[in-house]
């Protein structure tokens, strides 16, 4: 889809039209030609302003006719072409708009610098020139684009006479014995709430949510609904993460201090466990079948077959046992095999993958014999080797080498133990004769080099690379299988992917975007022949199944 073409917009193009009629602006195709780059640099300023103030408004259209009402603006587009959140897409829109200003005074003083600009396109270009500025300034004061921006959690909670949670904080009040205290009171929740609030504030790439966003491309959940799945998986993301810090006595998440460090490690605790109980209040917000997908506990009004044997309760099962099992190798310095570990994945990482596509499936308006907990497993296990590989390979986020400093059996360091000098240096290091976070900077170096002397780096990525393949050939199958493309989720595995030029590749816009914009600032006329840049790739074939592929 092309951003930029104001051709998608009939109605813009009709309008124009009348007012070039109603002032008396005739264009020969000659002078259309010569006018064109200009012509196009106006008309696009104009979509681009109608998309960014009206994106509120159809997005809100959108969601309360449960998607019926189809998303065609220019910020849906990058948000899903560049997997960019909503307010970095309303930033390369402003910035496009801008440019797009500009090129267009310059283009426009340009030509009225040439010997003999002809009277009629001069007389256009200051017409366009001010429907332009008028446009904008009607978008900033119409009451068409303006809505309330209420907390949409809230909001929800409030349409189910749901009351228990408030995260609003209230203006500064005198203490209250606790005895006195009123639960209600949004104060009252403050401090269980800190820790939630500070690890939501961290930067991330949202990968759950986005994962949320393109599922719900097939399965067409309620706008209500999804909200709050998102809620209750954001919940028991948040409280797996304040866990996991603590028992792995990390000192950084996502480049900044842990939480534990801050609230302290009780507290943080405290709030982990609020939040499991918080996502078990909001998922009794949904309809019978997601409930029974959590409890377990089938409602008597629908038969045993609508509901999936494994329920939510088993999968946060799952996710303890998995990290137990992390946590064990980690302490004894038990080198578990390949086939073990990735169990543990299975369990640990896997299974909110696996929630989300089971609670959205409970509630999907479409496909709802859709089955994804092969590939919620399949993308689990190429999630956490990929961190894995990361951890060891970059500094950016989490510190030089962390892991080495939990003593952690990530996957390249179970590969390298199959050497026995390696293994034996290893649990040399981590057998209970170092402290949490105490290995010197040299050591951890001397670590990483003895794995990169090795094949296990190699064979981690020659891993990463199999689950890359098999994810992509799952997600055809199953688009074929349905008969309904997913390019959200398509774009999402993509970027996901650790490779040279594969970054690249999933940041491409469409050609067609590329011509417009070559045409715009070469100043070519639209007719022009402009051939794109070839953006095709041929995937390999598939290998022989292998234990990483499941």
């Amino acid at each position: 889809m092309n951003i930029l073409y104001p051709e998608r917009g009939s109605l813009l193009q009709c309008s124009i039209s009348l007012l070039r009629w109603g002032t008396g602006i005739y264009l020969t195709p000659d002078e259309e030609s010569i006018a064109s780059s200009m012509s196009y640099a106006g008309h696009a300023h104009l979509t681009l302003t109608a998309d960014l103030f009206s994106w509120e408004r159809e997005l809100n259209s959108h969601l309360e006719s449960n998607g019926r009402i189809l998303l065609d603006n220019a910020v849906h587009v990058l948000m899903v072409s560049q997997i960019l959140s909503e307010s970095s897409a309303k930033e390369v829109v402003r910035n496009e708009i801008r440019a797009l200003e500009e090129r267009f005074l310059q283009l426009k003083g340009q030509y009225e610098a040439t010997t003999e600009p002809v009277e009629s396109i001069i007389r256009w270009l200051n017409l366009l020139e001010d429907i332009m500025v008028g446009n904008f300034v009607w978008s900033l004061r119409t009451t068409r684009y303006s809505c309330p921006g209420p907390n949409p959690y809230q909001d929800h909670l409030k349409a189910f006479d749901y009351d228990d949670i408030h995260i609003v904080r209230p203006p500064a009040q005198t203490a209250v014995p606790i005895l006195e205290a009123d639960p209600n009171q949004p104060n009252y929740l403050d401090p269980v709430l800190d820790a939630y609030s500070y690890i939501n504030s961290l930067p991330s790439k949202n990968v759950r949510l986005r994962l949320i966003l393109a599922l719900d491309s097939w399965y067409k959940v309620p706008g209500k609904s999804l909200l709050i799945i998102e809620g209750v998986i954001n919940f028991l993301h948040s409280s797996s993460l304040l866990l996991d810090d603590i028992q792995d006595d990390s000192s950084l998440r996502r480049g900044k201090p842990v939480a534990h460090q801050i609230f302290g490690t009780a507290q943080t605790i405290n709030t982990a466990t609020y939040l499991i109980n918080e996502a078990l209040c909001l998922v009794q917000m949904l309809s019978p079948s997601a409930v029974s997908v959590y409890s377990g506990m089938p409602n008597p009004s629908y038969s045993p077959g609508e509901f999936s044997t494994l329920t939510l309760a088993e999968e946060m099962r799952n996710l303890h046992l998995g990290q137990s099992y992390d946590l064990h190798w980690s302490h004894h310095s038990q080198k578990p095999t390949p086939e073990e570990y990735f169990n543990m994945v299975d369990g640990k990482t896997g299974g909110l993958f696996r929630l989300i596509c089971r609670l959205m499936k409970s509630e999907a308006m479409h496909n709802r014999d859709l089955n994804l907990d092969h590939f919620a497993t399949l993308l689990g296990r190429y999630f956490q080797i990929r961190d894995d590989y990361q951890n060891l390979l970059s500094a950016k986020k989490k510190g030089f080498c962390e892991d080495f400093d939990k003593g952690k059996l990530s996957f390249p360091v179970i590969l390298a133990m199959r050497s026995k000098e390696f293994a034996t240096i290893f649990s040399s290091i981590f057998n209970g004769h170092h402290s949490p976070g105490t290995l010197s900077l040299e050591l951890k170096q001397y670590l990483l080099d003895r794995i990169a002397d090795g094949e296990a780096f190699p064979q981690t990525k020659s891993v990463l690379n199999k689950l890359h393949l098999k994810l992509l050939n799952l997600l055809g199958d199953i688009e074929r299988s349905i008969g309904i493309d997913n390019w959200p989720l398509r774009m999402l595995i993509l970027k996901l992917r650790i490779s040279d030029g594969a970054e690249k590749q999933a940041s491409q816009f469409d050609a067609s975007w590329e011509i417009s914009q070559r045409r715009l600032w070469e100043g070519v006329s639209k007719n022009s022949p402009v051939e794109p840049k070839s953006t095709s790739h041929q995937l390999p074939k598939n290998g022989e199944r292998s234990f990483e592929e499941g």
